[in-house]
């Protein structure tokens, strides 16, 4: 399974189980083949720090079942971060993650990861914008 993020209410993602959708318990995105390592490189280069720091930004918030998948809060920092990224700054960001080790294993579209960011940066605005939601990242990983 991708790892899927989710914007929606903690409340509703501490009763989700096995058996639910994701879909149910709020808005989703697919992650696709963007991993977490890919996705640390995006954090590194969003926030100044290193690489090998970047993967705090997805903070463990429980397990789903005891062999998962696993549910990670994305931290505020990085929600601030990515509601920050408008349109012409969008592709730029792009440009450079694609550019990473990381993504360019994954021989991705250039205009298919604008278009995954656009997305998740609208999730992180609307989560600044309601309190009681949060972006959240599913993963089996």
């Amino acid at each position: 399974m991708a790892d899927v993020f989710i914007l929606g209410p903690r409340s509703e993602l501490e009763a989700l189980s096995i058996e639910d959708a994701p879909e149910d318990t709020g808005y989703c995105l697919s992650a696709g083949p963007i991993d977490r390592e890919s996705r640390a490189v995006l954090y590194a280069q969003l926030s100044g720090g290193f690489i090998d720091d970047a993967l705090a930004h997805e903070q463990y918030d429980h397990s789903i079942d005891d062999q998962g998948p696993h549910l990670f809060a994305l931290s505020a920092e990085m929600i601030t971060s990515m509601a920050a990224i408008d349109d012409d700054r969008n592709e730029i960001v792009v440009g450079d993650w694609l550019a990473s080790e990381p993504m360019a294993r994954h021989d991705l579209e250039l205009v298919d990861v604008c278009q995954f960011l656009f997305d998740l940066s609208h999730f992180c605005q609307l989560a600044i914008q309601t309190p009681e939601l949060g972006v959240y990242i599913l993963s089996e990983g």
